[in-house]
């Protein structure tokens, strides 16, 4: 497996499949959101942010990052992966209604990132942050960049 100097993976992809597929599933678990998210103290601290800052008129992105297939699969697959879309739909909405806030949505995205861009399932690497990012900065703040291929 190609390593860097550090003694670590590269990219996700160096593993083998059915290291990716266990990890996914394991890792979905541990960042499972919170029954009735809405209801809670990170939920309510979001909020409260997006208040500060829109008071402030700054301009907000929220971003959700492009996932490898295993770990979209190992949400889909499981009866709990509700949880993220509703919590998802809900930071969605929160932006739909203030001013200055966006919501993009880069999961499509990940059919046109080579799987050596992943330094997990759910973060990129050097290299893919490099590549990507600034695609992002363009979708969010430049909204004639390419907005046909975001979810707002």
């Amino acid at each position: 497996m190609p390593e860097q100097a550090s003694g670590r993976l590269e990219s996700f992809y160096d593993l083998p499949q059915e290291s990716r597929d266990a990890i996914s599933r394991a890792r979905f678990k541990r960042q499972l959101p919170l029954e009735n998210f809405t209801d809670s103290v990170s939920w309510k601290n979001l909020v409260a942010l997006l208040d500060f800052l829109e008071d402030r008129g700054a301009q907000v992105c929220i971003v959700r990052k492009p996932i490898i297939p295993e770990y979209s699969q190992a949400i889909d697959e499981n009866p709990e992966g509700k949880r993220f879309t509703a919590a998802l739909e809900a930071l969605r909405l929160q932006s739909d209604h203030r001013s200055g806030v966006s919501f993009r949505d880069f999961t499509a995205v990940v059919a046109e990132l080579p799987g050596f861009y992943f330094k997990n399932q759910d973060h990129l690497n050097a290299l893919g942050r490099k590549a990507y990012w600034p695609t992002v900065e363009r979708a969010c703040f430049d909204e004639e960049a390419i907005e046909p291929l975001l979810y707002h």
